[in-house]
Order: C-alpha cells, then structure tokens, then sequence
C-alpha cells in the first residue's frame, strides 16, 4: 500500500503507524477525552509490539523461515477452510433419510447415554388470579382432542408460560428450573411415581403433565438427539463431497496437462 499522502502516528524502526491504520478504533463512537485515551493505548500497544517483534527478528535464535512456513500452512488452510464452505453451500445437496439417521443411532447406541432426565410433559404457569384454574386442572388430564384445544385457547389468553407439545422430548430440568418443582427432594423418584402435580407459590399456580420419561444414565431415545445425529451425518457428507471435488479438481488436471512433475519423490 501506497502510504505517501498518508500521516505518520509512530514509528519503530522501519515500521511505520499511519493516521489510517486508526480507522478500525471507530473513534466517533468516543468523546473527545475517550478518543485521545483510545489512541493512545492503542499507539502504545503497536510500539510495545513492534520493539518486541523487532527483538525477535535480531534474535538469532529464532527460526523466522520455520515461522514463515507456518504462517503460509495457516493461511492456505484457512483459504482452503473458506473456499470448501463456499463450495458446498452452492453445490452440496443436502439429504439425510430416517433410515440413515436410525442406522447412526443403532451403530452407535454407547454414545447417546442420557446426561440428564428428560421428559415428555405438559406444563402452564399461570397466576392465581386468572379465571378458570379448576377447568384448567380438568383439561390437564384429559387426551381428548377436545380437551387439548380449549387448554391450548386458555394458555394463549391466560398463561405467563407454557408448552402443550407432549410429544417431544424435553430436559427435565429445562421445564422446572425457576418453579417450585425445583425443589424436589428426589426428580426421579417424582418421574416414577407422578404423571399430575401441582405446586403453587404467593404468585402462580404451575401445573405438570408427565407423559413419558426417561432416566440420567439409560440409553436415550432417538428422538431426543435426532437433530444431533442428522448434523452429525450431514458434516460427514460435506466431507466426502469435498473429497471427491478435490479427486476430481486432480483427475480433471492430470487429463489436461494442468501440472508437471519435474522429478518423482523418493
């Protein structure tokens, strides 16, 4: 870069800090007091690393051309890095069927051992002052369609909170954190022995469905790390699509002269 036009800030040795190397400290952001603190310890942070690299470079002992080396790997690797995201996003076709998402879950069962309880439940938190608590209670216990839709009407209007959706699986802490729920003296014992609870305090009534459980330490269901098996399958697809460019980029080189090799590695 032609820094000619440009207004010299600092200098240490050979290297030279320029008014427009301060452009990324966004000082309109600042006052005017704030401006000049900002500058000036960045400035003082530029000189203390430039004295620091040259001692570096006068050291004999320090192997620049190993660093240069290191530095070129990085670079290429970060180049290569951004040109396969590019790649794959414009030419990779995304596909995972549930028989291949089955198949990584039943190869590899040990890896999907529970960290937590989960659940699946249905849960409100509603204040004690809103309408209807008792038809609430009675929809809570019913399956019935019927049931569902005037419990869901009722949360839309009424609940502070509340998730209706008893067929997915949820960390159980994730549903009783910051209720009464809590507190339990025993969560798995409460899992075994409970599908109906409520617990109130000065504020809220918090009414908990459970449908269906599962215990820290058993194997968990499929579902529960569906999403986490399907990205899993998909990264390892990307990879061997990018494999195969990359064969096919040399291939497509070979056949057409694209490189030379002067002498064969031994």
């Amino acid at each position: 870069m032609d820094n000619k036009d440009d207004i010299k800030v600092a200098e240490v040795g050979e290297a030279v800090l320029y008014v427009s190397d301060l452009n990324d400290l966004h000082l309109e952001k600042h006052s005017s007091d704030d401006s000049t603190e900002v500058v000036l310890r960045f400035v003082n942070n530029w000189i203390r690393q430039q004295l620091l690299l040259q001692k570096i470079e006068d050291n004999s002992e320090v192997d620049l051309s190993e660093i240069d080396k290191k530095v070129e790997n990085l670079h290429n690797q970060l180049l290569i890095y951004e040109f396969q995201k590019l790649i794959t996003s414009k030419e990779f076709k995304a596909k995972v069927s549930e028989e291949e998402i089955l198949d990584f879950y039943n190869n590899n069962k040990s890896n999907f051992e529970l960290k937590q309880n989960i659940v699946k439940a249905q849960f409100i938190k509603v204040e004690n002052s809103m309408p209807y608590l008792d038809d609430v209670k009675k929809w809570m216990r019913d399956d019935k369609q019927e049931a569902k839709d005037e419990l869901n009407s009722y949360c839309i209007q009424f609940a502070d909170s509340y998730f209706l959706n008893d067929t997915t699986w949820f960390n159980f802490n994730d549903i009783i954190k910051n209720t009464p729920f809590k507190s339990l003296d025993n969560e798995i014992r409460f899992l075994q022995t409970t599908k109906y609870s409520i617990k109130q305090d000065s504020n809220y009534t918090y009414l908990l469905t459970i449908k269906d459980f599962k215990i820290r330490n058993e194997t968990s269901p499929m579902d529960f790390y569906k999403s986490q098996i399907e990205k899993t399958i998909l990264n390892k697809q990307k990879q061997l699509f990018f494999e195969e460019y990359k064969k096919k980029l040399f291939e497509e080189a070979k056949n057409n002269n694209g490189f030379k090799i002067h002498k064969s590695p031994k």
